[in-house]
C-alpha cells in the first residue's frame, strides 16, 4: 500500500521517512518536490561530541508559538533582568552519499 504521511510510511513497498526540512523554493513559493534518497548509501560520521554553552546575557521570547518574522508586538525578556540562564547544546554530525546516484528529485501533486 502506498501511503506517506507526516510521520513517514511506504511508497512502492519502500519504507519512507518524512521531513519538513526538505524544501525547494521557487519564485511563487514553496515547490512541490520530493527528495528520494537510498538510506543504505548514506554514510554518517558521528563522534558523539556535544558542546553545551550557557549565558545570562541576552533577550529571548518566552512563548510556545514565537513570532517569525519579528513584529512590533514581539515581547522579549532579558535573561539578566529575570535572573535566568539560557543553554545551547550543539552536536555536529557529518554525512556523505556513498556513490554518485543514491538520490533523486521528483515532482509531486498533492490531493
Amino acid at each position: 500500500m502506498n501511503q506517506i504521511t507526516q510521520r513517514g510510511g511506504q511508497l512502492a513497498g519502500i519504507r519512507c521517512c518524512s521531513s519538513c526540512r526538505v524544501r525547494w523554493i521557487r519564485a511563487n513559493g514553496i515547490g512541490n518536490r520530493l527528495a528520494i534518497v537510498d538510506a543504505t548509501q548514506l554514510v554518517v560520521a558521528d563522534e558523539g561530541d556535544l558542546t553545551i554553552d550557557s549565558s545570562k546575557q541576552g533577550m529571548v521570547e518566552l512563548d510556545t508559538a514565537p513570532t517569525s518574522p519579528i513584529t512590533a508586538g514581539t515581547v522579549y525578556v532579558s535573561l539578566w533582568h529575570a535572573n535566568l540562564l539560557a543553554l545551547k547544546a550543539e552536536r555536529w554530525i557529518n554525512w556523505k552519499l556513498a556513490n554518485a546516484n543514491p538520490a533523486r528529485w521528483t515532482t509531486v501533486n498533492y490531493v
